[in-house]
């Protein structure tokens, strides 16, 4: 599977963690009931919560696959059952601010990576020019 980007992802990464963060009921949630919840396409909901296994633990004790922060799971009480309690405002912001870094650095990087290419071409054109006008100067001078 292709990696995942924070940037291009960071709408559902968003709705994701808050829903899953605050929701009282369950700690867990199928990715269809979730994308129906959410209004989200179920199939890129699925795809996100697969493919950022930092943020997202997959459970199938239900019989069907459903998803929990990996946050809220290893906050439980050891040898607890998971509850429904939900994540503090604190670990949750957190985790917020870490996706929407993430998203922000790879959209610096990208910048920075069109920036050096732009440079690249730009020394690469002087160098010809250097070189044709050394040519013409050296033709120039020997007639």
């Amino acid at each position: 599977m292709k990696r995942l980007s924070y940037s291009e992802e960071q709408e559902y990464l968003v709705a994701a963690i808050m829903h899953l963060a605050v929701y009282e009921r369950y700690w867990a949630r199928s990715p269809s009931e979730m994308a129906k919840e959410l209004s989200l396409d179920e199939t890129r909901l699925e795809r996100v919560l697969q493919g950022f296994k930092g943020l997202f633990r997959e459970s199938t004790h239900t019989g069907s696959t459903a998803y929990a922060l990996q946050a809220r799971y290893a906050l439980r009480e050891q040898g607890a059952p998971v509850t429904a309690r939900p994540l503090s405002e604190t670990t949750t912001a957190m985790l917020l601010t870490f996706v929407m870094q993430a998203a922000a650095e790879e959209r610096r990087l990208a910048v920075a990576e069109k920036s050096g290419n732009a440079a690249k071409v730009a020394a690469l054109i002087s160098a010809i020019a250097a070189i044709a006008a050394a040519v013409i100067a050296y033709f120039a001078s020997a007639t």
